[in-house]
């Protein structure tokens, strides 16, 4: 009775280990993407080109761009190193392929794309996310579009959302932006 129990324990843990390798592709239970909106996710890896020692907080700093083909009435989210674009249902009409890019000298820096272009208007504002290392810092943050009108940086309305330490920015279009401490901080 013995030996069985623990030929049955044995069974049993090399079971586990074999689904584990097999990942949740094969799970029956895993989500579609194409049933929440994202059509296809597609992330590209490269070194970051930043000071020796500069790392993305909380993030794989080789993460610096990632696009998805995301359904305008469904919406999505698509993610590089600690920027997050969350789209909203309808944001846009049809499907848009939502490019996030963080830049490899400075990753407070992110441009943020929408294909086709024409869709660079949203209907309802789409939200620019900066994960920060604490929500203190997140206070002391904001966030910044560049005009190139102006030639310059401008301050964005944005908030803190304190369950995830992120500064928070409703975006009505997609362009650069930033994350900077605010003046006299």
């Amino acid at each position: 009775m013995k030996t069985k129990r623990v030929t049955l324990a044995k069974l049993s843990a090399a079971l586990l280990v074999a689904l584990s390798l097999n990942g949740c592709l094969a799970n029956p239970m895993a989500v579609d993407p194409t049933a929440i909106g994202i059509a296809s996710l597609e992330t590209t890896s490269a070194p970051l080109t930043s000071m020796p020692g500069t790392t993305l907080p909380g993030g794989d700093p080789s993460e610096r761009s990632a696009s998805a083909l995301i359904n305008g009435s469904l919406g999505g989210s698509v993610r590089a190193g600690e920027w997050m674009v969350r789209v909203p249902r309808g944001a846009f009409t049809g499907n848009g392929r939502v490019t996030v890019t963080v830049d490899a000298v400075d990753p407070t820096v992110v441009s943020l794309e929408v294909q086709p272009a024409s869709l660079n208007s949203f209907r309802v504002p789409v939200q620019l996310r900066y994960r920060a290392k604490s929500a203190s810092q997140a206070l002391g943050l904001t966030i910044q579009w560049w005009n190139p009108s102006r030639r310059s940086w401008q301050a964005v309305d944005s908030q803190v959302d304190f369950s995830d330490a992120a500064r928070v920015s409703n975006l009505s279009h997609f362009s650069m932006y930033r994350c900077r401490p605010k003046a006299g901080w």
